[in-house]
């Protein structure tokens, strides 16, 4: 009786166990994707320099960058960021670079990964209107 006590203790533990060894009880060993960089860019991706004049004739974006650490089959992964404050978010689904459109406000304008801390920052001037006088 004491065996059988034993045996039946042990199929269940064995039943309970997971098929692999990183927590994952789906056993698709998939993974999520780091996020290793943000910044503030002109919409199509070109760098903005230090001390460039921003004009409100041109569109931004904010760009964040991503790596795979692992080599496994991704899920979406949700990257968290503020831009001024305010929290936005975009999806990964492989690694990469992906870009989001920014209305830069007058003054400084910051965008920052959440967890990370890993920030990028933009001092916008908005251009008084002129008038051309003869």
């Amino acid at each position: 009786m004491k065996s059988r006590f034993i045996f039946l203790v042990m199929i269940l533990m064995l039943i309970s166990c997971s098929s692999d060894d990183n927590g994952n009880s789906n056993g698709n060993n998939q993974n999520t994707l780091t996020p290793i960089a943000i910044k503030i860019v002109f919409s199509d991706g070109t760098n903005i320099s230090e001390n460039q004049c921003l004009s409100d004739q041109f569109e931004y974006a904010v760009e964040i960058e991503t790596i795979d650490n692992t080599n496994g089959t991704f899920v979406v992964t949700q990257i968290d960021y503020t831009f001024n404050g305010e929290l936005f978010s975009m999806s990964f689904s492989s690694p990469g670079v992906l870009r989001n459109p920014l209305n830069l406000v007058n003054g400084e304008n910051q965008v920052q990964l959440l967890g990370t801390g890993d920030l990028d920052m933009v001092r916008f001037v908005e251009q008084d209107p002129y008038s051309l006088v003869e």
